[in-house]
């Protein structure tokens, strides 16, 4: 009703929608919903200042064609489909309002840090069917709500240490069918809400012993075989899912104070080896019963018993 009475006490649309402009040619217009699918666009159309979603799937526009700015109020934004291949800060800044955000099916290839700062509203992001290789430290600082996050089948091969720090209320992280080798020490540090992690399908040869340890939420991570499953706490449980199985994780490291017991063993063995080893030399060769060359030989045995403890912590350290 255009009598210059705001009739809805919430949302005020009814006297918002007396002024709209024209709907951009191409696109369909709902109150303040604008979509442009398929329209061929270069850059975001520009339509009513409190407009609340713009769907712009399956266009031409690229990251240095996106301008926000005019829509402060907007709450849904749907880029997916499109010739996005970075995103900056610049871009979404503003945007406070923002609910969700879809930039899935780009060509987005790295996650710089602190991009999607200011959105501290956004309650879903969809990432997916990128070719994301790389994401850096601070790179999802500000979003403190996102309850899920879903990075799978990308090439991503490095993450950085505080990679996820900011993400205080996530629940849930999908990393599977990636190329991720190594996990670092702080990688998952700030994420004190999350439940479950799946990191299936990865190449993962090596696992900081302290990956998992900050993760005091965590109940279960899926993984593509059992070996990992000795990285995580006694109640953490560990789903291998090529054996389809559940694991308990009470097993070698569940133990944490075995991470050190070993090198300590490795360590006294070879201490004790070379202590004996000169006094026996300064003994004997006071009485000059045998040559120094022979005592080295004989007691090279010695020396030698200290390095199946150091293959052991060696092995715990690395995946097969």
């Amino acid at each position: 009703m255009c009598d210059d009475i705001n009739h809805c006490q919430l949302s005020y649309d009814d006297e918002i929608q007396c002024d709209l402009p024209v709907c951009p040619k191409g696109c369909q217009c709902f109150g303040l919903v604008l979509r442009c699918n398929r329209c061929g666009l270069l850059f975001l159309p520009k339509y009513h200042k409190n407009t609340l979603a713009l769907d712009l799937q399956h266009n031409l526009i690229k990251a240095e064609n996106i301008d926000l700015h005019f829509y402060t109020k907007l709450a849904h934004l749907d880029l997916s489909q499109n010739l996005i291949k970075s995103l900056t800060i610049a871009g979404f800044q503003g945007l406070k309002n923002l609910i969700l955000l879809d930039v899935s099916n780009n060509d987005i290839r790295a996650l710089h840090g602190w991009i999607f700062n200011g959105l501290s509203n956004i309650r879903a992001i969809d990432i997916t069917s990128n070719t994301l290789s790389n994401i850096l430290r601070w790179a999802f600082q500000g979003l403190y709500h996102l309850p899920d996050l879903n990075l799978s089948h990308q090439i991503l091969q490095h993450l950085q240490e505080y990679a996820f720090f900011g993400l205080g209320e996530l629940l849930h992280l999908d990393l599977q069918s990636n190329s991720i080798a190594y996990l670092k020490q702080r990688v998952f540090s700030g994420l004190v809400s999350l439940t479950s992690i799946t990191l299936s399908d990865n190449p993962i040869c090596h696992v900081h012993v302290g990956t998992f340890l900050e993760l005091s939420a965590l109940l279960a991570v899926y993984v593509g075989s059992g070996s990992m499953c000795c990285f995580l706490a006694q109640d953490q449980t560990c789903v291998p899912l090529v054996e389809a199985s559940h694991t308990q994780c009470g097993s070698l490291l569940g133990q944490s104070y075995l991470i050190f017991l070993f090198p300590s063993i490795a360590s006294i063995s070879l201490l004790g080896s070379g202590m004996g080893v000169l006094y026996q030399f300064y003994t004997r060769v006071s009485h000059r019963a045998h040559t120094p060359i022979q005592y080295i030989l004989v007691h090279l045995c010695d020396i030698l018993l200290a390095i199946p403890p150091l293959i052991l912590y060696k092995y715990i350290l690395l995946l097969p």
